[in-house]
């Protein structure tokens, strides 16, 4: 029971609060004017709750913080245990590479001993070494003697050649002295006109007569031709050691076969002689190949075909003023004409007028790019005049056009072993020509001979001398 009315009025708040726990603290009037503030239960239950919860989230942590440690402790266990594995592994290692160590030193010690022993038996070979020196110094010698005899040799070969080239020249005088003396029996023969006899083994060809080129004109032809033969041979020699130069090539013409009247049946098939002649000039019969340019260029005086066939026997002959005359009136005609041009070009050549016979073949090789023989005439020409790159070209292009031709072959064997030390490729070459018919040639192949001896001479290395050491 409550003592006075002041504390009747708390027991009934206080009861109050405890039936409704959702009303909140009061503030009640006392009687004396001072503010009574009251509190539930509520309030004090959930501080309480608050606490428990709070020690309980501590208790889970502590929880988790223990299992955490229990963790840890079994994997430091783990480690531990590996930890020990590699202990003990490593000294497994470490007595390993002492046993090692101990054969290693061991061997050390077997090297030593074997290296005194080297010892001993290099200073025997730098003996035998120094004596092998002396014998060497001996051999160089001989060898220095060997290649000075061979130098005189050299030399002696050298002079053989330049005398065999003067023999050359000498017979091509000759053949020269022997063309005019037939140019002058001819025109004795005939009158006055210039001609050369082409005899053939039935007599046909005999007393047939050149007709005047456009560049003879009227007078005494036959004085006119002996002075012009004895001029081509005053003319310097220009000849190009070792190459060949084949029977000048002149294109056939292309006839009619048929539709021809009774008066053109008559006369002889011009066309036929010409390319006759062009068959006898590539055999090497030029007397016979005359005749039949010759006959040819009578039943038809325009044909240029016949010109230049009669020119090219002309230059064969030697006789280079008549082939230049021939030349030439073709060129009036047609100065693009190929061939002219490529003829013309080796009259210049033989005369010594190479800038000339330079810019004519280069003519003739641009207007016909695709013709072997031109090719073949213009790396003559180059090489003469020193120009052995652009000839070596014109050779190789000179064969790529015509895998047959035997001419070009030996002429690119000749300047690969001459200019250029390429024996491989030189007898390739050679043997290439020989194959398509070229005759063997002797100089050739004692060139390529003494190429392969420098060469293999020149690739023995002298060895070299130990230092004994």
């Amino acid at each position: 029971m409550c003592r006075s009315s002041k504390s009747l009025s708390t027991c009934l708040l206080f009861s109050a609060c405890v039936a409704i726990p959702t009303v909140l603290p009061q503030e009640t009037p006392a009687t004396d004017g001072t503010p009574i503030v009251l509190y539930s239960a509520y309030a004090d239950s959930t501080r309480l709750e608050r606490k428990v919860k709070s020690l309980e989230k501590k208790n889970r942590d502590l929880r988790d913080a223990i299992t955490r440690l229990k963790g840890r402790v079994r994997s430091l266990l783990k480690e531990n245990a590996a930890g020990r594995k590699q202990l003990n592994r490593a000294q497994e290692q470490i007595d390993r590479l002492t046993a090692e160590l101990d054969s290693a030193r061991r061997e050390l010690e077997a090297t030593r001993q074997a290296l005194v022993s080297v010892e001993a038996e290099n200073a025997e070979l730098a003996a035998t070494n120094n004596a092998l020196a002396v014998a060497l110094v001996a051999r160089t010698a001989e060898l220095e003697d060997l290649q000075r005899e061979n130098q005189a040799l050299a030399g002696q070969v050298r002079k053989l050649e330049s005398q065999l080239e003067i023999a050359r020249l000498e017979k091509e005088a000759l053949e020269r002295e022997c063309a005019r003396l037939k140019l002058e029996a001819q025109a004795a023969d005939t009158g006055g006109t210039t001609s050369i006899a082409s005899p053939t083994s039935t007599g046909a060809g005999k007393g047939r007569r050149l007709p005047k080129t456009p560049a003879e004109g009227s007078g005494d032809t036959a004085t006119r031709s002996t002075e012009q033969t004895r001029a081509a041979e005053s003319l310097p020699a220009v000849r190009l050691p070792g190459l060949r130069l084949a029977a000048y090539h002149v294109a056939t013409p292309a006839g009619p076969s048929a539709g021809r009247s009774s008066s053109e049946a008559e006369k002889p098939d011009v066309f036929r002689l010409v390319a006759e002649g062009q068959r006898l000039l590539e055999l090497g019969e030029v007397e016979q190949a005359h005749a039949n340019f010759q006959a040819a260029l009578e039943a038809k005086p325009d044909l240029r075909e016949a010109r230049l066939g009669l020119a090219a026997c002309y230059y064969i002959y030697g006789a280079l003023p008549e082939a230049a005359d021939l030349t030439q009136s073709v060129l009036r005609n047609d100065p693009r004409h190929p061939t002219a041009l490529s003829l013309m070009a080796l009259i210049a050549w033989r005369r010594g007028e190479l800038g000339r016979a330079r810019e004519l073949i280069r003519q003739a090789t641009e207007i016909d790019p695709e013709d072997p023989r031109i090719h073949n005439y213009a790396g003559i020409i180059l090489h003469a005049d020193g120009e052995d790159d652009s000839a070596l070209e014109h050779f190789r292009k000179a064969v790529a056009l015509d895998q047959n031709y035997a001419e070009a072959y030996f002429n690119l064997a000749v300047l690969l072993a001459e200019s250029y030390g390429r024996t491989g490729e030189a007898r390739q070459a050679y043997r290439k020509a020989l194959e398509c018919g070229a005759e063997p040639d002797p100089w050739l192949e004692d060139r390529l001979k003494e190429n392969e001896s420098a060469s293999a001479a020149s690739s023995t290395a002298v060895p070299t001398i130990a230092s004994g050491r």
